[in-house]
């Protein structure tokens, strides 16, 4: 990354830079027979979305609540009505030139009861890196 000409490592000031996180989880439970609604769990089980850099600055999570119900997801609908989406935009500063990225969902078939141990048990992890890369660059705008 370049500014005037010099790379930010050269001067030690680096900018910071607006981003934009999306996240969908959705119940994709469409096999004949099963149409099983989905409960997300809460305490340490709770599903969440997550940016962080390392261990000293993590730099957001957001828990979901377990009020929420996961329907099976309908494809073909082309809504995404039973999904759970996030969209944040936030500022990031690129002297930290690796960041990471999470989304956890745990939760369990749910018949309209609360889940007892011994019960199934879904849990899915997505794990992004992210790298910010610094070198001379040119970047124009145009108002057309």
């Amino acid at each position: 990354m370049a500014i005037n000409g010099t790379l930010a490592g050269d001067t030690g000031i680096y900018p910071q830079i607006d981003v934009q996180y999306k996240w969908k989880i959705c119940n994709f439970d469409d096999l004949p027979d099963n149409n099983y609604s989905l409960k997300l769990l809460s305490g340490d089980k709770s599903s969440s979305f997550r940016v962080w850099a390392n261990k000293t600055v993590d730099h957001f999570t957001e828990t979901l609540s377990s009020d929420i119900t996961l329907e099976p997801y309908n494809s073909g609908s082309g809504s995404d009505e039973n999904c759970v989406s996030l969209t944040r935009n936030d500022t990031i500063d690129t002297e930290i030139g690796n960041w990471y990225t999470s989304t956890k969902f745990e939760g369990h078939p749910y018949n309209g009861e609360e889940r007892v141990e011994g019960d199934p048990y879904c849990y899915a992890y997505a794990f992004n890196p992210i790298k910010l890369s610094y070198g001379p660059c040119t970047m124009s705008v145009s108002t057309k």
